[in-house]
This record gives C-alpha cells, structure tokens and sequence, in this order.
C-alpha cells in the first residue's frame, strides 16, 4: 500500500454540505457484502447518504464498489458524497490501491461517473478529473516539481481558500507556463494522459446502462 501526503494537500478543507438521503439499494452479492463486512462496514447500516459517505470515505470499503458493474456501482455511490467528500474519497482509494496508474485512472474515473453529479461543473469541467490525476501521478510520493510549487509563494497565493478542487488546475497550469520544451511541461502532458483516462472512464460509467 502506497501513501503520500500529496493527495491529503490536495483535499484538506472542511465538508461543507450534507449529502443526501435518498441512495439506491446496495447489491444482493455475497462476495460484495462479505467485502463490506472485512472493510469494517456493516451492509444494513447503509441506508442512507450519510451513512454511506462515511463508510466509502474508507478507501477499503470503497475498494469493494470496485467489483461492481457501472450500474451498480451508481446505485450505490449516487447521491451519496459532496464534491470535497468524493475528492477525499477518490484521492484516499488512489493512496490505498496498488493498481497501475493506467488501472487506478480508469476505475477512479468508474467511481467518480457513479458518484458524480453530472450537472455539476466541478465534476464534468475537469476539475475532479485533474485532482485524481495528479493524487495518481504521486502515488509513490511527491514529485520534486510538486514540492517546488508548494514552496513557491507567488504561486500558492493564487490557490482559493476552502477550494480544494483547485490547487491540481492551478499546479498543472504552473508545469505548463514553464514552455513546451520543460522537464516540468513534460511532466504536465504525463498527468494529461492519467486525466484523460480518468475523463474517458467517468463519462462511459456515467452513460453506461
């Protein structure tokens, strides 16, 4: 298991609004409810948005909707997280998982079409696509143009207070002022590749039946 304290940067602001209380029914599946049990959830307290979003901000339990199909994994996460709270989520299951880049790309972008609102900008402007892209590029730590954005305080006075879907825009926006010819733009068009494949898999959960 990889951590980082990029990730937690990232997303650390306050929630700000509760979910809601409507969520659809969570699978029959044994093998589903089992995973549930191990990751410490108990499947008949979740019934409802809060309960949920408490249980999955858990990156073992979330690990679980991972087996799930697009539809199912929507009857379980819809509804159920704020923006911070499925930023949270997302960027803890990215530090928890073992996956490729590519994989863990692909099924946060699963489990942010189940659980995004697909009305909401943050989620389809890019916004929650660039933030697990740069919390995937960081799995295995910081990268040294990372820490220099950090450090640097004209570029840090940009970043929005109680924003957290910012920073990751901002941060690739810093890598690809510094020209196209850059160590730092070549590591942009790396983290443009993951969010490509965070996008490409959230759009096809979101449209899939």
């Amino acid at each position: 298991m990889r951590r980082t304290t990029v990730v937690a940067a990232l997303v650390a602001v306050p929630v700000l609004f509760a979910g809601c209380s409507d969520v659809g029914d969570l699978p029959e599946s044994g093998d589903f409810r089992d995973c549930l049990t191990g990751a410490g959830a108990d499947p008949d307290d979740l019934d409802s948005a809060e309960a949920r979003a408490d249980a999955f901000a858990d990156p073992a339990a979330l690990d679980c909707v991972t087996a799930l199909t697009a539809s199912e994994q929507r009857d379980v996460l819809a509804d159920v997280f704020t923006d911070d709270e499925l930023a949270t989520a997302l960027t803890a299951w990215v530090e928890h998982t073992d996956a490729t880049a590519e994989d863990a790309a692909r099924v946060a972008g699963s489990l942010a079409g189940a659980a995004g609102d697909p009305d909401d900008p943050d989620v389809t402007g890019g916004a929650l696509d660039e933030l697990v892209a740069v919390a995937i590029r960081h799995q295995d730590g910081p990268s040294p143009f990372y820490e220099q954005w950090s450090e640097d305080p004209e570029a840090q006075a940009s970043v929005p207070d109680g924003d957290p879907l910012s920073g990751p825009s901002l941060y690739l926006d810093w890598l690809e002022d510094h020209g196209s010819d850059s160590e730092e733009h070549s590591e942009a068009q790396e983290v443009r590749e993951l969010q490509e494949g965070v996008a490409t898999a959230r759009e096809e959960a979101a449209e899939a039946d």
